[in-house]
């Protein structure tokens, strides 16, 4: 089999796992969800601010997005369904999986050696049982899109350590405020962020020729110190931009949060639906 081939093992991997999930019906909280949750948006203002009085909604949480996409789901596939939001799962743990098989790359390196690593990381995510929860119960989806959102955010960061564009320093620290959105385990991100940022390999700009060499200070590893080792064109300080940025997400989630009326304790009915 050649590594072009290869490339696709992971997605192929993905989809025979969960081949039959679309088939599956709405059991436990997603009936909970569907027919007695859910009616209750009316408006974007509700999204962001649950309303009062939800049957087992756990306010110690707030998750406007994926309370967004079962939104989508009901307009998509209308109040209901099950192969909708089911498939939907199934779809976004196969981007998800794109985009480790990605970052892995991208931390492994594109050698022979590193894409065939990045290539196994991938299958090993897309196979692993302990997701079987989450891309199988739509109630589950929580952990499926905050790491969709979570890890090209990590991507981004990198990318605008190497490169050092606009686009990445505004567009990372946004995906990780949207993960925080989504389930409150994305705050995991402020120390994945700076470690990846200190530890993995640099890379040239995808702009830059092939042959072009990543120019660093002489006598200094690469990656070694994350506010001024950095390829030609990406801007000093930049770790430090890119610090701020993603604490600014935090703090606006945290006040989205607070604004929205989310307790700091568990519900005391213990519902945790969402």
């Amino acid at each position: 089999m050649t590594r072009s081939l290869l490339r696709w093992l992971p997605l192929l991997a993905a989809g025979l796992a969960y081949l039959v999930a679309p088939t599956a019906a709405l059991v436990w909280d997603d009936q909970i969800l569907v027919t007695q949750q859910l009616p209750s948006f009316q408006s974007v203002a509700d999204i962001l601010q649950p309303p009062a009085g939800i049957p087992q909604w756990s306010y110690a949480y707030y998750r406007p997005v994926v309370v967004l996409s079962y939104l989508l789901d009901a307009w998509l596939f209308g109040p209901g369904s099950a192969i909708g939001p089911h498939a939907m799962n199934v779809l976004y743990h196969l981007l998800t999986t794109l985009g480790v098989g990605l970052l892995a790359l991208r931390l492994l390196g594109r050698s022979t050696e590193g894409e065939l690593a990045a290539i196994a990381a991938a299958t090993l995510f897309a196979v692993h049982p302990i997701h079987t929860e989450s891309v199988s119960w739509v109630a589950g989806r929580s952990d499926l899109l905050a790491t969709l959102l979570l890890v090209p955010a990590l991507h981004l960061a990198l990318r605008f350590r190497d490169e050092g564009a606009t686009w990445q320093l505004l567009l990372s620290p946004l995906l990780f405020l949207l993960a925080l959105l989504t389930k409150e385990v994305a705050i995991a991100g402020l120390a994945l962020a700076p470690l990846l940022w200190v530890l993995a390999p640099v890379s040239a700009p995808v702009s830059a020729p092939v042959s072009a060499p990543v120019s660093a200070p002489v006598g200094a590893p690469l990656g070694a110190n994350p506010l001024s080792i950095a390829p030609e064109g990406a801007p000093t300080g930049g770790g430090l931009m890119l610090a701020l940025s993603w604490l600014g997400a935090a703090w606006v989630w945290w006040s989205l949060r607070l604004a929205g009326g989310a307790a700091l304790a568990v519900n005391p009915s213990g519902s945790e639906v969402l």
